[in-house]
């Protein structure tokens, strides 16, 4: 294992040399979507994709800086090319046409559920069972295809899961739709675990990427090399399993 860990740091530093040499990447980052990526109580960037793509710079001498960003703001940033990372970016066809997808970060993204308040008597086999209902989402994420070809629903887009969790439980939103990992770390952050449930059948998650702009192809080529060797590492798998085992 310690021949591998060596190895492969020597693969590291050949393949990224000139890249150490280059000016500190800009990595944009959603602000507020725990544990994948968000700000701790200490102001410092934190989550499992943070962690990884620090552990794997870090390890080969590329300075980089995190910018903490709302979601739409973060996807303006890189559609300008103002940045040379950001992260996380579920897997669309549209996006792998218009950007670098790199990755996946972690295969098995979490399930998508819908959230009520625990006194809701509402149930759902199709989802036209749910017209009608008004259904929070955060302005401008992706969703499990399913859901978003859909037009029968009433979706209301918010800013972020933060307001989504605050109206489901004031009452000003019949559901909310999220990754249920997302969801559940922040009812734990507002400690309304016991207010809110799951309803019905989970829809199937996909595989989250960190993308960088197309005009940085030549990046973007030799940070996709490091991370298939990165992801083949005792860190990686540490970093992983932390996270998962939670």
């Amino acid at each position: 294992m310690k021949l591998l860990a060596f190895l492969l740091f020597i693969s590291f530093a050949n393949l990224i040399s000139s890249t150490s040499q280059a000016q500190t990447l800009s990595i944009a980052m959603d602000e507020n979507f725990p544990p994948y990526c968000y700000i701790n109580e200490s102001g410092k960037p934190a989550g499992i994709y943070v962690e990884l793509l620090s552990q794997m710079l870090e390890t080969n001498g590329i300075k980089f800086q995190f910018r903490p960003l709302p979601w739409a703001r973060l996807v303006s940033e890189t559609d300008q090319n103002t940045v040379d990372i950001s992260i996380p970016w579920r897997a669309t066809p549209e996006r792998f046409e218009k950007y670098k997808m790199l990755g996946p970060f972690t295969h098995g993204a979490g399930d998508y559920y819908f959230f009520a308040k625990k006194t809701s008597k509402a149930t759902w086999n199709s989802l036209i069972d749910l017209k009608g209902k008004s259904i929070g989402v955060v302005r401008g994420f992706s969703y499990p295809k399913e859901f978003d070809e859909t037009t029968v629903l009433t979706k209301e887009a918010k800013n972020d899961t933060t307001t989504l969790v605050k109206m489901l439980v004031g009452g000003r939103l019949d559901f909310a739709f999220s990754d249920e990992i997302v969801f559940k770390a922040e009812m734990e952050k507002q400690n309304i675990q016991s207010q809110i449930i799951k309803v019905g059948r989970p829809l199937a998650g996909t595989d989250r990427y960190f993308v960088v702009p197309k005009e940085k192809s030549e990046l973007a080529n030799k940070l996709s090399k490091m991370f298939e060797l990165f992801s083949k590492t005792p860190e990686y798998d540490r970093i992983v399993r932390r996270y998962i085992s939670k």
